[in-house]
């Protein structure tokens, strides 16, 4: 039974040992497979460069939409005033 236990405990380190070096080698994929994407994203990139005063384009999202209450705005797509 000793003998056996032993045996079972040579293992069970030999499989760590084993998961220890394949996760290993996944990090050395996973790191091999972000340069690939960084190198061909870099491709596709143009490098702008900008000077104070340049006009933009500036892309409106619901994040930069003015906040305005639409309960207020006629039918004529504008706020109505009151007295």
């Amino acid at each position: 039974m000793l003998v056996e236990k032993g045996l079972n405990d040579q293992r069970m380190h030999a499989k760590v040992l084993n998961l220890e070096e394949r996760r290993e080698q996944a990090r050395i994929k996973l790191d091999s497979y972000h340069r690939q994407l960084r190198k061909a994203f870099n491709k596709m990139v143009r490098g702008r460069r900008f000077q104070e005063g340049d006009l933009m384009l500036k892309e409106v999202t619901q994040a930069t939409k003015e906040k305005r209450s639409w309960k207020a705005i006629g039918k004529l797509g504008r706020p109505l005033h009151y007295p």
